[in-house]
């Protein structure tokens, strides 16, 4: 696809160039944005948490070499058994079926896997007292994002905290630095503590000052744009 439109990225890294596979970037920003909400709604570090990793591909596996290094318990699902295998011999995890992950005795949830996995039923079902990971789309309808909040349950969105690949990925095909990439994607948890101070400060759940925030970025964007992009925005 390279070879006919500039409009491709993620491409396999050449010397002193950015990009390449965005899943570590995702990575990268998903795991300080656990460590602070660990923090934040659990009052410890990981090294004292159990994280049930929902999903085991090429972002999962990425993010379970960071928890696992920094002393947390993990349990691993994915509906590739051999691929949960590898991952639990790697990381001495132990495997749940995808059927009981959500129910799982865990501290936190991370979903890596497909979208639209917390819903009401999941809601209901969730052990964990925080969801953190890197899949899109985590939550079925944004009306799921109120019931963790009222099940008590701190929610990370996801937009925000699994932005490092795409962040990545703007490096390369913008022609950022990869040390703005870098900057940028290690700023994650600093934007979710943004993020969890304005849900605390205005009395709304995590999903929903997200989205109030983007709002007021993308409207601020526009005021200082030129007269002709703030029309097309």
């Amino acid at each position: 696809m390279r070879t006919h439109t500039a409009h491709v990225a993620g491409l396999p890294l050449e010397a002193d160039s950015v990009g390449g596979d965005p899943s570590p970037w995702t990575a990268r920003g998903v795991f300080p944005s656990m460590e602070l909400a660990a923090h934040q709604r659990l009052h410890r570090p990981l090294s004292d948490c159990t994280i049930a990793i929902r999903g085991v591909g090429h972002v999962g596996v990425a993010l379970a070499q960071m928890p696992h290094q920094a002393g947390a318990q993990l349990l691993v699902s994915d509906v590739n058994a051999a691929a949960a295998a590898r991952l639990a011999i790697a990381t001495g995890g132990t495997i749940v079926g995808a059927a009981d992950i959500l129910s799982a005795k865990a501290d936190i949830f991370a979903p890596c896997a497909l979208g639209g996995v917390i819903d009401q039923v999941a809601a209901g079902k969730l052990r964990a007292k925080v969801v953190c990971g890197g899949a899109n789309n985590q939550l079925a309808t944004t009306a799921d994002g109120d019931r963790l909040a009222e099940c008590d349950i701190l929610y990370a969105p996801d937009y925000v905290v699994n932005a490092g690949g795409i962040i990545n990925v703007a490096a390369e095909y913008l022609g950022w630095p990869q040390a703005d990439s870098n900057a940028r994607v290690e700023a994650t948890a600093d934007r979710l503590a943004d993020v969890f101070t304005h849900a605390e400060t205005h009395g709304v759940a995590p999903h929903t000052a997200a989205d109030q925030l983007a709002r007021q970025r993308i409207a601020n964007a526009s005021l200082d744009a030129p007269d002709e992009l703030a029309v097309a925005a």
